[in-house]
């Protein structure tokens, strides 16, 4: 199975601000016996201090972030392909869905306050 994500009108990279801010594509598919299959891509960056310490709490980037080690936010007009693969069974049902939700403020108290799910779909397939 292949999503495409396309950044069509941002005009920056997404997601932007925070370096904790992030992307998360979920790709689940549940068969008709019971087993479930997920797998998630990950879109934004991870920044290190001086001694290349990962750090995870915003101030920390702020104030003691040197560089990024990792940046897999989409760009200003970037269309990307994700391919998925499960190993389901052959001839048997499912449903497949797929969620894209944006993680906002990752260390809020409240999961309600962390993010938003942009989209969500969901389609059977045989």
């Amino acid at each position: 199975m292949i999503v495409e994500l396309t950044n069509r009108a941002a005009g920056h990279k997404v997601p932007t601000g925070s370096p904790l801010r992030q992307l998360r594509l979920q790709v689940e598919v549940e068969g008709y016996d019971g087993r479930r299959y997920t797998e998630q891509r990950t879109y934004g960056r991870v920044t290190v201090d001086a001694r290349g310490k990962t750090l995870g709490l915003e101030h920390e980037v702020f104030l003691r972030g040197v560089r990024d080690v990792s940046d897999t936010r989409l760009l200003a007009g970037e269309k990307r392909q994700e391919q998925f693969s499960f190993a389901v069974p052959p001839g048997l049902q499912a449903t497949l869905k797929a969620s894209l939700t944006y993680y906002y403020s990752p260390m809020a108290r409240d999961e309600r306050q962390q993010k938003v799910t942009f989209l969500q779909l969901r389609q059977l397939v045989k």
